[in-house]
């Protein structure tokens, strides 16, 4: 069965049933008991991913605890899956969608066989480009507890309670909100605020709009003030169901973003329309242990110690989709590329003689680094211009 077919199916089923509702649920079994797997994962623009086998065939799944079940892209093609309904789906940015719900056949994980594994059909992100697929933090609400190590490249999953027990760390306890996991850091001295722990998500932190500005009212301004690197419009952050809309963006630089006892110094982040976040880079500094039993998670940091530094550095210029074109979602004023001419809501037509017909070819093109290139760009009023962009 071609993927095209599969997914005409899912569009005669859901004529028929639309109205069926699915729920969370977690009762998809797992075929081991007293067991302690470990899965080498690969890591890819940051983002880790774990193999699974559906079939007979391998595929490629991002590890996404920002998602609360399990997810399939509608452009993946998985023989025998079997829609069950229809479910409310929520993305970074906040907007949600009704989307539907089909049931896996057995997926090997490992050793481990998953059975009536529910995921949603959803869009695929533009940022996401070799994946297949979604494991959710289903498997973990399901009782599993887990180690990530993008160091060692493995994820160790069990359901023995006490395997973890006796490992160190800085610990932070979540609560679930749309079944993924809500920790609470402090990006201010004096000012605390709940943020998804969302692997999904590339970033270490990200701050949203909301929370800045309850800070604001909170802490002293001039605190604020005094870590606030830029203000200007634009849009960047993508998700399933598109990019957040263009309104203020604010980009800072924490002098300490703290997790429980222990901190991360000089952190650059930008403001978001969507949820607030501890992203996947959190994993480039220590491993993670997952234990549903307790909800916590902690922290384990490669280097030892009570902090790290980070001093981060934010792009001069981000892309985003238009209208399935590429387009300049945000440029600093004080950077390269806004002197060079890029303004926000450029479209790019052509790089040097290659026209650029989608977002993803832009994605795609096989950019050298050093080397300067001729964009050719429509700005909002229709008129097009030539800049220059090294790379």
């Amino acid at each position: 069965m071609t993927g095209a077919v599969v997914l005409l199916l899912l569009l005669l089923w859901s004529a028929d049933v639309s109205a069926q509702q699915y729920h969370y649920k977690l009762n998809f079994s797992l075929s081991a008991e007293d067991f302690a797997d470990t899965i080498t994962i690969s890591v890819d623009q940051g983002r880790v991913y774990v193999p699974v086998t559906i079939g007979g065939r391998n595929y490629h799944f991002l590890l996404d605890t920002g998602a609360g079940m399990g997810g399939i892209y509608s452009d993946t093609r998985i023989d025998g899956a079997k829609p069950i309904g229809h479910i409310t789906s929520h993305d970074a940015n906040g907007q949600s969608h009704m989307t539907p719900v089909v049931s896996l056949p057995a997926m090997q994980l490992g050793n481990l066989t998953v059975t009536g594994y529910r995921v949603n059909v959803v869009n695929r992100p533009p940022s996401v480009k070799n994946a297949d697929g979604i494991v959710g933090f289903d498997i973990f609400n399901k009782g599993l507890l887990g180690k990530i190590d993008v160091r060692q490249k493995r994820l160790i999953l069990t359901d023995r309670k006490t395997l973890f027990r006796d490992e160190p760390g800085y610990e932070a306890r979540y609560r679930l909100n749309f079944h993924v996991p809500q920790v609470t850091v402090s990006p201010f001295e004096g000012f605390k605020e709940a943020v998804r722990f969302d692997t999904g998500d590339r970033s270490l932190y990200t701050i949203s709009r909301e929370t800045l500005e309850q800070a604001a009212m909170e802490v002293d301004q001039h605190l604020i003030d005094s870590q606030t690197e830029g203000r200007t419009v634009g849009s960047l952050r993508m998700s399933h169901y598109g990019t957040e809309t263009t309104d203020e963006v604010t980009a800072l630089c924490l002098w300490q973003l703290r997790w429980g006892d222990y901190s991360f110094y000089n952190v650059r982040t930008l403001t978001a329309q969507g949820r607030a976040t501890i992203g996947a880079a959190l994993l480039n500094y220590g491993t993670v242990i997952i234990n549903p039993h307790k909800r916590r998670l902690i922290f384990q940091p490669y280097d030892g110690g009570e902090g790290t530094m980070v001093d981060n550095h934010l792009p001069d210029i981000y892309y985003v989709p238009q209208h399935g074109m590429a387009s300049v979602g945000l440029v600093w004023e004080d950077s390269e590329p806004y002197r060079q001419g890029f303004r926000q809501g450029d479209i790019i037509l052509q790089i040097n003689d290659t026209p650029i017909r989608s977002f993803r070819q832009f994605t795609a093109f096989p950019f050298i680094k050093g080397m300067t290139y001729t964009l050719t760009l429509r700005d909002k009023e229709g008129r097009d211009k030539q800049v220059r962009l090294t790379r």
